[in-house]
């Protein structure tokens, strides 16, 4: 099995470089889109399957981006697409915003993950997504997991400024 980086240009006209694996029959894909690392397998110039992963994490280590973070929180209630970026922009007083490109492409992974599930007889033009019990876990446990990283923050700011002299 060889290993190449290549430089890809997807259907969207966004470039991205990748690094292949490259069997004699398939062809697995790493690359780098928006600061997501995506893969995928490619079997006869076909894609037979692929997954989605934050720089370091995925879906199934359920540690989250903060897209899809914001995003699953504010499905713990029943939105739309526009109601989900009006409420993660107000939650976050304008801090974040989310593109519909973002969002969509994350709530078909979510959908996929079993994260999140679209509202039964919607109208189609404005579904309607909701998380699921397993989305609302992994909810808790990553404000759980970033309330630590804050306390994990203050902690060493505080060891590093302690000896600094403020005269």
């Amino acid at each position: 099995m060889n290993t190449v980086w290549t430089r890809h240009r997807s259907g969207a006209g966004v470039f991205f470089f990748g690094k292949a694996s490259i069997d004699k029959e398939k062809t697995v894909v790493y690359y780098i889109v928006n600061g997501y690392i995506l893969n995928g397998c490619i079997e006869n110039g076909y894609t037979i399957g692929g997954a989605f992963l934050s720089r370091n994490n995925t879906f199934a280590t359920e540690q989250l981006t903060d897209s899809a973070y914001y995003i699953l929180l504010s499905l713990l209630t029943p939105r739309h697409g526009y109601g989900i970026m009006k409420y993660v922009e107000e939650l976050t007083e304008g801090e974040v915003t989310i593109g519909p490109a973002t969002l969509y492409t994350l709530i078909k992974k979510m959908q996929e993950a079993g994260y999140i599930v679209l509202g039964e007889g919607e109208d189609e033009r404005r579904k309607t997504y909701t998380a699921t019990e397993k989305g609302r876990t992994i909810i808790e446990g990553e404000i759980n997991r970033r309330s630590r990283m804050v306390d994990h923050g203050k902690a060493a700011w505080k060891s590093a400024t302690e000896g600094i002299n403020h005269e």
